[in-house]
């Protein structure tokens, strides 16, 4: 039995249904490690056709930085070696263990773990920085995400989990705002009167009513692009184009 196979029966006694996308650990090749195996094979024949003494270094320097090119492609030996997107959740499987099962009810939020991050006003606008990003899950109840840094093919994986708890999340918000009258969202805050960019030093928040707010869009999977009539600013949060389209309800609710 493939381990993809004995994934799959896990997810169905788990009850995922369906599989929808399977995202592998793979380190690709750079552009220059592939030019290496013309470049190996060029030397090795004149080396075996001249039989010059000076060949012997690129010879045994190609040979090297192949090996090096090798050790590149193994899997590491911790973390997740698999990530198994699932129509009711996600597997996550391991080298040394047993594979871990989230239903999309178990998952708060997914996207990609932004790090420190830090908003503030500059001369044209507004600035951040971050660090970064490498797609992770946050299950509920655990304040630590769950990392995926050497799976491949990170944005579409992070789209992937995004649709999976989408409406969950969108609920989640809505009955927030209800309840309590704002929402907070790391360094973004939505109420029934506009959005408040918080910055992470002394700097005071700002305060965007929704008659100055232009346009809201996503710029990746874990920013927010907030658009005024005198500059932008983009904000990171998890599951960005689930935040924007509730930004944009909330608006079309209070305008």
């Amino acid at each position: 039995m493939s381990k993809l196979t004995e994934y799959d029966t896990t997810a169905g006694r788990r009850g995922l249904g369906d599989r929808r996308s399977v995202h592998r650990v793979h380190r690709g090749l750079r552009w220059m490690e592939i030019l290496l195996v013309p470049a190996a094979m060029a030397g090795v024949i004149a080396y075996l056709t001249l039989k010059s003494p000076f060949l012997y270094v690129p010879v045994v320097a190609g040979l090297v930085y192949a090996g090096f090119a090798g050790l590149r492609r193994i899997p590491p030996a911790e973390g997740v070696r698999m990530a198994v997107v699932y129509e009711g959740g996600v597997l996550l499987g391991h080298p040394r263990s047993q594979p871990v099962t989230y239903a999309w009810q178990e998952i708060d939020s997914t996207g990609h773990d932004l790090g420190d991050s830090d908003i503030g006003l500059a001369p044209g606008g507004f600035r951040t920085t971050e660090r970064a990003p490498v797609t992770a899950i946050w299950p509920a109840g655990r304040e630590q995400p769950v990392v995926l840094a050497h799976v491949v093919r990170q944005n579409k994986l992070a789209e992937a989990l995004e649709a999976g708890i989408r409406p969950r999340l969108l609920e989640r918000l809505r009955a927030t705002l209800d309840t309590e009258g704002s929402v907070r969202l790391g360094d973004l805050e939505v109420t029934d009167e506009g959005v408040t960019l918080h910055s992470g030093g002394a700097a005071a928040p700002t305060v965007i009513e929704w008659p100055e707010l232009a346009e809201t869009t996503t710029f990746g999977p874990s920013r927010l692009r907030v658009r005024t009539g005198t500059g932008r600013c983009d904000v990171p949060v998890r599951n960005a184009a689930t935040v924007r389209d509730f930004v944009e309800e909330t608006r079309e609710l209070n305008v």
